[in-house]
């Protein structure tokens, strides 16, 4: 059966599809908008804006404009299988794949539910049943790259690296080069390479996939964003500042660069029966974003927050709490938020909680920056502008440790430093100290974080499903010819 037809599709729509498919979700959010303030009622912008939303996590949004959508077209299945998607972004797997098995019940060939279904079954591990669906879309049609893509990925995962590679090149032949396919395979592809231990070929592959047409990384725009955090909250007299009366010890804080370790402690963390994650949830970036306007401050974010006074600060921390309240089970005694971004806002967190708990992860330089390079980060956003060159990453790796030093030095009560290398080589030793450091009780179950059910969404998720392996140490050595940029910024 046909699908009813949506509405219109405009100039506009267009725009924001081939935003979205280019992984720029702002843009694409902002497209739809312009559609939305023309027709509230279109029904393309409503499931396009909230499929956005969903990558940008700003998930109760994106649902309320996906039940706006479903509203209007109740048996739609794009919508539907869009709200899937935004359930897999919530780590609700099982809600995903009762609403993917309804669609395909009723319409057995929809594409875009088969698509979506394989690429959940692969992030559980179900390949064989993640093949059917994938081979199950046509080599031709809009969805067959998408297709390919996770294929590569599954036999990636499943240790087939020559069929790994052979995808990717399917890939990169049908992708305009340096569109956000292309270079997705492209990492992929380089990733298989060192894998079979060909470091010059996987090295060309990673110089494919991180060159980006549009990213530009501005040292002293970060450097200076750093020096002004450090002002914002220096060591003495940090008594000085007001806090809020919040005493809750719910809210915990992980923090690290991306690939140092984060997802790892984030599940050893989750396993534990009184400890859920709440994952990569962007609440509190957004917090600090919308103080200016909350002050009604002529300031800027971190300025600004010297206008925060205990009323305030109490105000922030009521409202943080109820947003942990919706997203997290009542049982839970500590949640936890292990946003890429958290380094940023240490001080600021423990001013609304100064009861909250921090575990700050570290891991060599050299092999968290080859992690780094060696994965897809989408470099628009200014966090993550500088992950694709090795002098950049150098940078920005050292500035952001003299922040988390920083923090280390002024809330050493606070927080908890852990070293990824320890981690790895004494398991049960550090996961003690964590949970320790979270005034609970040690839990066995943190030892068997790789059986969890909770689906994993980071880069992570298939080594995070497997015991501890220490394969990734050292890892840099292969490539130490290429590391000049590096070694110059971390020496």
């Amino acid at each position: 059966m046909a699908e009813k037809a949506f509405t219109q599709i405009t100039s506009e729509l267009k725009a924001g599809m081939r935003a979205f498919i280019q992984k720029d979700f702002r843009k694409a959010i902002q497209l739809c908008d312009l559609c939305l303030q023309k027709n509230p009622t279109d029904v393309n912008a409503l499931n396009l804006k909230g499929r956005s939303l969903t990558k940008t996590s700003h998930f109760h949004e994106a649902e309320r404009h996906l039940r706006m959508a479903m509203h209007i077209l109740p048996n739609a299945p794009t919508i539907q299988v869009s709200m899937a998607r935004l359930h897999v972004a919530r780590g609700l797997a099982v809600a995903a794949l009762e609403i993917l098995d309804q669609v395909i019940g009723k319409q057995a060939g929809f594409e875009e539910a088969l698509l979506e279904r394989g690429i959940l079954l692969e992030r559980m591990g179900q390949y064989e049943k993640a093949l059917a669906d994938l081979n199950a879309i046509p080599s031709e049609g809009p969805n067959a790259v998408q297709a390919a893509s996770t294929r590569s990925l599954l036999y990636f995962h499943k240790g087939q690296h020559q069929l790994s590679i052979k995808e990717a090149d399917w890939i990169m032949e049908h992708s305009e080069p340096r569109t956000a396919p292309y270079r997705s395979a492209a990492f992929v592809q380089g990733r298989a390479y060192d894998k079979i231990g060909m470091p010059d070929q996987a090295m060309k592959a990673w110089k494919i996939g991180n060159d980006s047409p549009t990213t530009t990384f501005d040292r002293e725009e970060f450097l200076e964003k750093i020096e002004a955090t450090l002002q914002a909250f220096p060591a003495e007299p940090m008594s000085d500042l007001p806090q809020s009366n919040c005493r809750s010890d719910r809210p915990v804080f992980i923090v690290g660069m991306p690939r140092s370790g984060t997802t790892l402690v984030e599940q050893i963390l989750s396993a534990h029966d009184n400890i859920h994650s709440a994952g990569e949830i962007r609440n509190i970036e957004k917090l600090s974003a919308s103080l200016p306007r909350r002050l009604q401050s002529a300031l800027t974010v971190p300025n600004c927050f010297s206008e925060l006074d205990e009323g305030k600060l109490d105000e922030i921390a009521h409202e943080h709490l109820l947003e942990l309240d919706e997203i997290s089970p009542e049982h839970a005694l500590r949640v936890v938020n292990k946003n890429l971004e958290n380094y940023w806002h240490v001080g600021l967190l423990n001013r609304l909680y100064p009861n909250a708990k921090f575990l700050f992860i570290k891991r060599d330089p050299r092999d968290n920056a080859m992690s780094i390079y060696s994965n897809w980060f989408n470099p628009k956003k200014f966090p993550y502008a500088y992950t694709t060159d090795f002098g950049d990453i150098g940078f920005a790796y050292r500035h952001i440790e003299r922040l988390m030093d920083h923090w280390s030095a002024i809330f050493p009560a606070s927080i908890l430093n852990i070293r990824y290398e320890d981690l790895v080589r004494d398991t049960e030793s550090m996961s003690k100290k964590m949970i320790n450091h979270l005034d609970l009780e040690w839990d066995e179950k943190c030892l068997d974080f790789h059986q969890s059910p909770r689906l994993v969404l980071t880069l992570s998720y298939a080594q995070v499903n497997r015991p501890i392996y220490t394969s990734s140490h050292r890892r840099w050595e292969a490539y130490r010819e290429h590391l000049g940029g590096l070694e110059a910024e971390i020496c």
